[in-house]
């Protein structure tokens, strides 16, 4: 696993093009193409080839968020915390079908047997066009499927000690701007801190 100096200087240049480029140029930058941190070029694409390959979509389709793909995460709980061990690989498929797939598994359950534990959880990412399968009903097919599969797949340890969960977004509208909100985020906390720095 690359050093922390690594990390340092990745979050360095990460707010060197936040203080330039726009949230849209920074996603494709960061986000949307490139490496992934943690993942030599090879064991990425095949990340991306084993999960294109289970749900039916294109390896285009499937991409790592979070720490794992840039060494630091963007979150605004936790801006800037370093990969480690403990952390996961967070997986991303943009898939209409997969998505509009799961809705209506979930939308058919809550018409027979109402709303679940985790519905409103549910409702609140459906509403931000991604589907957490872990929000999905309880005791659905798929959603065992699915985890099963990403169980299998951490327990391999083909792509290291880490655990790996995905998520299901409707286009890459959607994960864009998901993406966006914690990027503008980071620029806001960014000016600040230049502010106070030069007071």
């Amino acid at each position: 696993m690359p050093g922390e100096s690594d990390i340092a200087s990745r979050i360095v240049r990460f707010q060197k093009d936040l203080a330039t480029l726009n949230d849209d140029t920074v996603f494709q930058k960061y986000i949307a193409f490139g490496d992934s941190y943690i993942l030599p070029t090879e064991l990425y694409f095949e990340l991306k080839h084993d999960v294109s390959m289970k749900f039916g979509v294109h390896s285009t389709q499937v991409i790592l968020v979070g720490s794992a793909k840039l060494g630091f995460s963007i979150a605004p709980d936790k801006r800037y915390q370093h990969f480690r061990d403990e952390s996961d690989l967070d997986v991303a498929v943009i898939s209409q079908d997969l998505f509009d797939g799961l809705w209506s598994i979930a939308f058919d359950y809550w018409n027979v047997a109402g709303d679940w534990y985790r519905g409103t959880h549910f409702r609140d990412y459906l509403f931000r066009g991604w589907v957490r399968p872990d929000y999905l009903p309880p005791d659905i097919q798929l959603a065992n499927e699915w985890f099963e599969y990403f169980r299998q797949l951490t327990a391999s340890q083909k792509f290291g000690p880490f655990k790996i969960s995905a998520g299901v977004y409707k286009s890459w509208r959607f994960l864009e701007r998901y993406q966006q909100i914690a990027i503008a985020q980071c620029r806001q906390s960014l000016r600040i801190e230049n502010a106070n720095d030069s007071n």
